[in-house]
């Protein structure tokens, strides 16, 4: 398995790891946060795992991802001014 599945499968196993990773302003802080708990991955390896990632969820996934949990923000848009 590579370094981005290992990764990445380690986010849906560890809170805290997640919860750093969540915290990350960038791609780069979110690889440093890789390096710091044993993953060497690069900033293009994490963009397109994450990409790839995103195209294979469901709307409903997509949903929760986009801060979409409860209905009242499904009449909302994120980029109205």
């Amino acid at each position: 398995m590579a370094a981005i599945d290992d990764f990445f499968k380690a986010l849906s196993e560890n809170e805290e790891l997640r919860n750093k990773v969540n915290s990350a302003t960038s791609a780069a802080d979110a690889v440093k946060v890789a390096a710091e708990s044993g993953f060497s991955i690069t900033e293009a390896e994490l963009i397109q795992a994450y990409k790839s990632r995103m195209s294979e969820m469901s709307e409903e996934q997509l949903s929760s991802v986009a801060g979409g949990k409860n209905d009242s923000n499904k009449s909302s848009s994120c980029c109205k001014n």
